[in-house]
C-alpha cells in the first residue's frame, strides 16, 4: 500500500482529467480487474472530462467576445458551429478525434441558445432521423447523430405524455460517471457472468451511485452556483 501511495501515477489519475490540454489517465499502478479488453482501465468515462474543459474554454471565449463587442451570444454560437462544421467538412485534420466532437458540443450550445424558439414536435424529430440516415457513412454522421440525440432527449423531456414522477431528479451524470468502475468491479467479482448478468447487476448499482452523487455533490453544487448568480445580479443592480 505504501508503494502504491508513493507512485506518481496514483496522483496523476486524480488530477489529469482536469488538465485542459492533457488526456485523462485510465490506469492505476498494479490495478487490474479482468483479462478482457480494457480490463485494467479504472474508469473509461473520464475520457470526456478534458474535452469538456477545452470546450468550456471555447465557450468562455465566445462569452468574452459577446460582452466586449456587445454581440448576441445566440448568433456567436451559431457562427462558431458553422465554422466548426466547415472545418470538419473541408479539412481532413478536423475529421478526426477529438476535433469532430467540437461540432457536437457547439450544436448543444446552439440548441440551448435557441431553446425558446425551437419547437418540440414529432415532425422535427422525424426530420433529424432522416438527416442521420442520409448522413450515415459520411463525414457528418457523428454530427447528425449528436443532433438527433440532443433533440430526441429534449423531445422526450418536454413531451407531456412522458412526464417522470416529481421525485425523480437528474441522476444521469452520476450514472454515466460511476457506471464504468462499477462494471469493472462486478466483472472482477463475477468472472462467470456474461453481459446480461453484468447488466442486471450494474444498472441498479449505477442508478444508486447516481442518486447518491446527485444528493451529495451535484445538487449542492448547483445550489451554490445559483447563490453566486444571485449575488452577481444584486451587484449589477447596485
Amino acid at each position: 500500500f505504501g508503494e502504491y501511495l508513493s507512485h506518481r501515477q496514483s496522483y496523476r489519475y486524480v488530477y489529469s482529467p482536469l488538465l485542459v490540454f492533457k488526456d485523462a489517465q485510465f490506469l492505476l499502478p498494479g490495478v487490474s480487474f479482468t483479462p478482457r479488453p480494457y480490463g485494467a482501465s479504472v474508469n473509461g468515462s473520464l475520457w470526456t472530462i478534458p474535452l469538456e474543459m477545452r470546450m468550456y474554454v471555447v465557450l468562455w471565449l465566445l462569452v468574452l467576445v459577446a460582452k466586449v463587442c456587445r454581440w448576441p451570444m445566440t448568433g456567436l454560437t451559431l457562427a462558431a458551429l458553422v465554422v466548426g462544421l466547415g472545418l470538419h467538412t473541408l479539412h481532413p485534420a478536423f475529421t478526426e478525434y477529438p476535433f469532430k466532437l467540437v461540432g457536437c458540443f457547439l450544436a448543444g450550445a446552439v440548441f440551448y441558445s435557441y431553446r425558446a424558439v425551437i419547437p418540440y414536435t414529432g415532425w422535427l424529430l422525424f426530420a433529424f432521423v432522416a438527416l442521420f440516415v442520409l448522413a450515415s457513412g459520411g463525414r457528418l454522421e457523428v454530427f447528425a447523430f449528436a443532433v438527433l440525440t440532443m433533440y430526441g432527449t429534449l423531445y422526450v423531456a418536454y413531451c407531456p405524455q412522458l412526464k417522470l414522477p416529481s421525485f425523480v431528479e437528474d441522476y444521469s451524470y452520476g450514472i454515466y460517471l460511476y457506471a464504468f468502475p462499477i462494471q469493472q468491479v462486478l466483472a472482477w467479482a463475477m468472472p462467470w457472468a456474461g453481459p446480461y448478468w453484468l447488466m442486471l447487476a450494474a444498472v441498479p448499482a449505477s442508478w444508486l451511485a447516481g442518486y447518491v452523487s446527485w444528493g451529495l455533490v451535484e445538487k449542492p453544487a448547483l445550489a451554490m452556483r445559483k447563490r453566486f448568480s444571485q449575488a452577481g445580479s444584486r451587484q449589477q443592480l447596485a
